[in-house]
This record gives C-alpha cells, structure tokens and sequence, in this order.
C-alpha cells in the first residue's frame, strides 16, 4: 500500500488510531509498572502476567481489527478507483448496470469481484 491509500483511508479515525495503538498499549504498560513492586510473592506476579496477557490479547485485536477494516476499506477504495467508463453486465446476476458504477444494482456485487 502507498502513503497517498493509507492517508485517504485514515482521515477522520486519526484519533482512534492513536488510541489504540499508541496510548492503549502505553497506558497498560505504565499500570503494570504501577501495580508492581519489589517485595511481591510469586501469586502477585502470576496475577500481573494474566493482567499483561489479557490486555495485550486486547490491544492485538484491536489492531488486528484496524488492518482488516484498512484492507476491506482499500478493496473498496480500489474498487471505486477502477469504475468501468461503459455499461458493464454484472457476471452474477446478468443486469445491466450504468458506466461509473462499481456495484450492481440488483446483487450487490462489485464489478470486479
């Protein structure tokens, strides 16, 4: 992916993004420092590596979830970027759908799919 996609996609969910993959993670981190100390008996310890685990089970899926949006944003973006400049016949359904068009009218179904 170029850097012109990723800007395009991203506008209005910056702030999400720094969210959960910059401050999340940081925040989670800092809590674990927090709560630890130096005397802690090795039941503490096991708790603080369930806690560290858990989050960061959470904070994988969400950036798991970001790619996957990302990528069906840039499917959908690419798509749009490709319109056929003519009347297209949609393979699934056999409509004829409008030059400009990425979606057929009646399936659903992209142009390209």
């Amino acid at each position: 992916p170029d850097l012109s996609w990723a800007w395009k996609v991203s506008s209005g969910n910056v702030w999400r993004l720094i969210i959960l993959a910059g401050i999340l993670p940081y925040v989670t981190a800092l809590l674990m420092d927090i709560v630890d100390r130096d005397n802690s008996v090795g039941l503490e310890n096991f708790l603080l590596v369930l806690v560290s685990v858990f989050f960061l089970i959470i904070e994988i899926t969400a950036v798991s979830l970001i790619y996957k949006e990302f990528s069906r944003n840039k499917k959908d973006f690419e798509i749009k970027n490709r319109a056929p400049n003519y009347d297209w016949v949609c393979n699934y359904c056999d409509i004829t759908n409008q030059s400009g068009t990425t979606i057929c009218k009646k399936c659903n179904k992209a142009a390209y799919e």
